[in-house]
């Protein structure tokens, strides 16, 4: 397998400052764990329509199952394809880490929270740019919990999805968890499908029951299934739980 330069000044940019091993798909790209990312990479062009941008949501039933682990992988995933314009969302306001892992900087007064209360700010004001090393646009965020559900209730948010619709093939969104907080299904009516992590022999049955119930059937693109050893497995929809 072949790895374009700017893959390899974002691994060594990383990797020269911190250990982040869960993200294979930038760390460690021949890796078999990074190779499970291009399957889920593979399943998804498979469901998703072809010829528009596709927003894919990553959220999951609560926190620690790897949701933003498995967004970042899925966007370096999708850019690595080589024909894809892929942006990667921080729309957590809740935690707000992706940042922080990518060693972006502070983010003050130039993210998505910015931008939500400030209807002057455009897209081209908070994205990070697709220029080396990363080879995917980044809009991160601050993490306001306190006005999170207000900001996600005003129509900044779709008109932001709209103008990013126009400039990417795919748009991956690092949401809230589903239970503890409405933001991630105040934003279903904006996206075309959620991804749901699951921590495999960790997240309850009946949490997970309640979580995939919350969302319209039709919006569920497939569980994500994570585990320790941070290789994902894929399943469409969302019928793998019984009663």
């Amino acid at each position: 397998m072949t790895f374009r330069p700017e893959q390899l000044a974002l691994t060594r940019r990383i990797s020269s400052t911190r250990d982040d091993s869960r993200l294979v798909c930038l760390l460690q790209p021949g890796s078999a764990e990074a190779e499970q990312f291009r399957c889920l990479r593979y399943s998804l062009l498979r469901t998703l329509t072809a010829g528009r941008c596709n927003v894919i949501a990553v959220t999951s039933p609560g926190g620690g199952t790897g949701k933003t682990t498995t967004a970042i992988n899925l966007a370096a995933a999708l850019e690595e394809a080589g024909v894809f314009r892929v942006l990667l969302v921080d729309a957590d306001l809740r935690t707000a880490t992706i940042a922080d892992r990518l060693e972006l900087g502070a983010v003050v007064n130039n993210g998505l929270d910015a931008a939500l209360a400030n209807g002057s700010l455009g897209l081209s004001d908070i994205v990070r740019s697709s220029s080396e090393p990363y080879g995917f646009g980044i809009l991160p965020t601050a993490a306001r919990p306190d006005i999170a559900g207000q900001l996600f209730a005003s129509p900044r948010f779709a008109t932001l999805l709209r103008e990013a619709r126009e400039q990417y093939d795919f748009i991956v969104i690092d949401t809230p968890p589903l239970l503890p907080a409405a933001d991630c299904r105040a934003m279903a009516p904006w996206v075309d499908g959620f991804l749901v992590v699951v921590a495999a022999h960790q997240t309850p049955r009946k949490v997970l029951a309640e979580s995939l119930n919350a969302m319209r059937q039709e919006q569920i693109l497939g569980l994500v299934f994570s585990g320790d050893d941070a290789s994902p497995w894929f399943t469409r929809g969302g019928s793998v739980v019984g009663n």
